[in-house]
């Protein structure tokens, strides 16, 4: 039985124009995060950017471009991070993840008082997410 295709966005071509897209097997998707994986586990953080960046593009997973941001700032290539981060959509941008790859890159950038901005975001919407989590003490049945 053939494998399943995942039809993804299509790259862009030279003169602007979209290429025709590539199909991405399931399988060929497994194997290019694995490899991804190990790339950043032995210290080759820029290959793997340049994995989770197809996969980003061909899945549209947006957790591929986290990982793409956080490959990025293990490559010192915190200005490229940025940008990935930036091209996420807004939404996603304010989950605690995302904010605290935005504060490592904008302090990596040197760019101090909107690091502290973003890693205070990033504090506060933790604080939050816990609080959702945390089950309630209160007793209200008693009351």
């Amino acid at each position: 039985m053939p494998a399943a295709h995942v039809a993804p966005p299509s790259l862009p071509s030279p003169s602007g124009t979209r290429a025709s897209p590539i199909p991405l097997s399931a399988s060929s998707r497994d194997f290019i995060e694995m490899l991804a994986f190990i790339y950043l586990q032995h210290h080759r953080a820029a290959d793997a950017a340049v994995l989770l960046e197809l996969l980003a593009h061909a899945t549209g997973d947006i957790r591929f471009k986290g990982a793409a941001a956080l490959a990025q700032l293990r490559a010192d290539r915190a200005d490229k991070a940025l940008r990935i981060i930036e091209s996420v959509p807004l939404l996603s941008q304010l989950t605690p993840e995302f904010q605290l790859l935005r504060a490592q890159s904008l302090y990596a950038l040197e760019r101090h008082p909107e690091a502290a901005a973003a890693m205070q975001a990033f504090v506060a919407s933790r604080l939050a997410a816990q609080r959702k989590e945390a089950p309630s003490t209160i007793d209200t049945k008693n009351n």
